[in-house]
């Protein structure tokens, strides 16, 4: 609610857009997912609820695929509206939480960098403008524009990890580098539906090979600032380099290929998806397990 309302009044000539997604992991989510939108048409946004209906019996990692079917409803929605930019509402607590959850996970210290200001999807960039302002300072916007907001009961739930995190002392520091969004776009670049891209080498900068990769690689991460950093300018130095799982490769008349790696013993078996779309090698999208490829990432 917060975000919506600090959207709406930065940018009062744009018609926006809102999706509300329902998980359906607590009795009352429909209700407080409806109110919800009702409070955002209030403010001007065209808003929809978009509810999960696992395609599978969820049993474990309840959480975690709540989360991958989100993006994938979000996404599914962007694409229906014609919707290329999406804002999501993590803020510095959440970013402090994830990069100790991390922590506790043991993960390396490209894991503990945190969640990235700018997500490249294959269908929708999502941004997260939110990631300097603090939990309690999104409260406070609320309470001074009199705005209601639902606070959902699972974010104390003891048992789960975050709710653990968020009952306890710990103080985690949170990455400074995560707190700017960055305004870099993508240019010179030709994507194949097959899943590979054509990059012109002279506009292949940093920022533009990171999210060239994250697209070619597929799924939901891309690689650090860092690391697309020290591939550029290993590419610069010896015209090929690997990068997420991913060739770099310059070409002749001033063009550069970007591909996946070859992937041992990889079955390409199709994977029913949480969002009940199934997916190949995680780059295509299937009608059905037996059908053909209906878009290579959704390019045409």
């Amino acid at each position: 609610m917060a975000m919506a309302a600090l959207t709406a009044a930065a940018f009062p000539e744009v018609q926006h857009c809102a999706a509300v997604v329902d998980h359906g992991l607590r009795p009352d989510s429909a209700q407080e997912a409806e109110t919800v939108r009702q409070r955002l048409i209030a403010l001007g946004f065209k808003a929809s609820v978009l509810t999960w209906t696992p395609p599978f019996t969820v049993k474990t990692r309840k959480m975690e695929r709540a989360r991958l079917a989100r993006y994938g409803l979000l996404s599914q929605w962007a694409r229906a509206n014609g919707i290329v930019r999406m804002w999501v509402g993590h803020h510095s607590d959440d970013q402090a939480e994830t990069v100790a959850l991390r922590h506790e996970q043991g993960t390396g210290i490209e894991g503990r960098r945190g969640m990235d200001a700018v997500r490249t999807d294959a269908d929708v960039i999502y941004e997260r403008p939110l990631l300097a302002w603090t939990k309690a300072e999104l409260l406070e916007v609320c309470e001074d524009r009199e705005l209601s907001f639902v606070t959902d009961p699972s974010n104390s739930d003891l048992s789960s990890g975050r709710g653990r995190i968020r009952g306890s002392d710990r103080d985690t520091e949170v990455p400074p580098s995560k707190t700017v969004i960055r305004t870099a776009t993508p240019r010179g670049l030709v994507p194949n539906r097959f899943g590979f891209l054509w990059a012109r080498s002279d506009l292949l900068d940093p920022e533009t090979l990171r999210q060239a990769v994250a697209w070619v690689r597929g799924g939901h991460y891309a690689p650090s600032t860092a690391q697309a950093l020290q591939a550029h300018e290993g590419l610069c130095r010896s015209g090929r380099v690997a990068l997420f799982g991913c060739v770099v490769e310059q070409r002749t008349a001033g063009w550069s290929l970007i591909a996946r790696e070859t992937r041992a013993n990889n079955p390409l078996v199709p994977k029913l998806t949480e969002d009940g779309t199934w997916r190949l090698d995680d780059r295509w999208s299937l009608e059905n397990p037996e059908g053909e490829v209906l878009s290579g990432k959704h390019i045409d």
